[in-house]
């Protein structure tokens, strides 16, 4: 029987990879027959950072132009509750009205974000209200020390029907929180295709594709000498890249889309640059970025393409980085996992809904 899903987690953003996990999670739960809803959640914190967003840019214009994309995507793709929540209270005047609540997935209980420990988060707000409780693919970020808080995490996850990670170190917290073996599973963008969403025109010549945040020198000059030995143009999304043929600076989702399913290849230091990679099976490298690389290395080594992280520019012709990566030997490992995701998606809701 179809189930009213509400879907708590960070869409509030103009960051491509949380617009499009939480697209991606919607799509997987319709083609499972389900009604779901993204919670319109805007916390304070989000509105914070979001309202500062631009104010800092040294491209002030295509990042506002990037921001209007975002939010005509939001609007247009994403079936929002008629209700704005914006703290807690609103949540206990009024609760959401649905059947199961699925808490994910990004990092939603990252208590180390900005964010701090958002309670809206862990579904505290149902107290003991008949509705089934579950997450799909949350993380808890860098998180390693909930601190004065664990206790009370550890009571609200104890509630929950069914619980799946999307990566190992959360994984351990549920684990020692609760005693509970989560689920694995994969990001929701892996469940879905994004056909329809993506921009039908093709990106003319070939590129090698930039996504990543400042990048030392040794680094920039290896991207740059990829390009060269393949006889690539050099292709930016969202921010410049120095000696770049392209910046595409105020990219929306279906461009952003189009750009990486066009790429010959791509270079990145997000998780959401590594996911489209693999669900595109380009030639790819993971790159270093200030420490915040572990759940990114964590889904490569999950998927048998570890070989792909740079862990030095000098490593380079050791590796055989240039070559392309051999996605039919990992092939039936993601397979693996996808299917397993899609299962525990399937009968989380149906416990959920039964509770």
């Amino acid at each position: 029987m179809a189930q009213r899903i509400g879907i708590m987690t960070f869409h509030y953003s103009f960051n491509y990879g949380a617009v499009l996990q939480a697209y991606g999670l919607c799509k997987a739960i319709r083609d499972l027959g389900h009604s779901p809803q993204v919670i319109d959640y805007r916390p304070k914190a989000a509105r914070h950072f979001l309202g500062q967003w631009g104010i800092r840019s040294r491209t002030p214009w295509s990042t506002l132009v990037r921001k209007l994309r975002f939010r005509w995507f939001i609007a247009r793709q994403f079936p929002l509750t008629p209700r704005r929540y914006w703290d807690e209270a609103d949540f206990r005047k009024h609760p959401p009205e649905c059947d199961v609540l699925v808490c994910g997935s990004d990092q939603p209980w990252n208590i180390q974000s900005s964010r701090g420990f958002d309670r809206p988060f862990f579904l505290d707000f149902l107290h003991d209200a008949p509705v089934g409780r579950i997450s799909y693919a949350p993380s808890f970020g860098l998180t390693r020390d909930l601190g004065p808080h664990r206790d009370e995490i550890a009571r609200l996850l104890s509630k929950f029907d069914a619980i799946s990670v999307r990566d190992r170190p959360s994984a351990a917290i549920v684990r020692e929180l609760t005693g509970r073996e989560p689920c694995y599973v994969m990001d929701p963008c892996f469940l879905t295709d994004f056909d329809e969403i993506t921009d039908p025109r093709p990106i003319k010549n070939d590129y090698l594709l930039v996504y990543a945040s400042p990048l030392t020198k040794e680094y920039r000059q290896m991207i740059q000498g990829i390009a060269r030995s393949r006889g690539l143009r050099i292709v930016s999304v969202r921010s410049g890249f120095p000696g770049g043929n392209v910046a595409y600076r105020a990219a929306g989702i279906p461009q952003w889309l189009r750009l990486f399913r066009d790429a010959r290849f791509i270079c990145t230091n997000y998780f959401h640059g590594t996911v489209f990679s693999i669900k595109f099976m380009k030639p790819f490298l993971l790159f270093p970025r200030h420490g915040n690389e572990s759940r990114m290395i964590d889904l490569i080594e999950r998927c048998g393409l570890s070989n792909r992280y740079v862990t030095a520019p000098s490593d380079h012709m050791d590796k055989g980085w240039d070559d392309a990566v051999d996605y039919e030997a990992a092939a039936a490992g993601i397979a693996q996992a996808i299917d397993v995701s899609r299962r525990y998606l399937k009968s989380a809701i149906e416990q959920g809904a039964g509770n």
